[in-house]
């Protein structure tokens, strides 16, 4: 079993089964990069990873933003700005990488606290008004 570097907490949680378990699989997907990059072929494991991070990351995001869109959430800009970001950076990271410590050390140093502070914040923000207009 891999080592989990990121771990779901309660305060993560935006009250929305569906999202949350997507929230879920994003942690694991970047766990699992986290843990490749430290592998014996850490630079072979640690780009198909980030390639899966990335896949999942537009796959996802794109799916919030057709909800929002939907629902008319009034945040929707800055929201997807926060997304626009994280998109971008792991775009950077795959572009940018030369080894496996610089995709270990680049995904710790920006990964956690960007998904930490757009689950806690802006997710639970998009939770909170789907649960107001319910």
């Amino acid at each position: 079993m891999e080592r989990a570097y990121l771990q779901w907490t309660p305060e993560m949680s935006t009250g929305k089964a569906a999202v949350d378990e997507q929230h879920r699989k994003l942690i694991e997907v970047i766990n699992r990069l986290l843990a490749r990059s430290t592998g014996p072929d850490g630079r072979n494991e640690a780009f198909s990873a980030l390639k899966d991070l990335d896949e999942y990351v537009r796959e996802h995001f794109a799916q919030e933003e057709r909800h929002m869109l939907a629902v008319r959430f009034p945040g929707y800009a800055a929201h997807k700005a926060e997304h626009d970001e994280m998109r971008a950076t792991v775009a950077t990271l795959r572009a940018s990488i030369r080894s496996a410590e610089n995709v270990f050390g680049a995904t710790v140093a920006i990964l956690p606290r960007w998904l930490e502070r757009h689950l806690m914040g802006a997710d639970r923000e998009f939770a909170a008004f789907l649960s107001s207009d319910a």
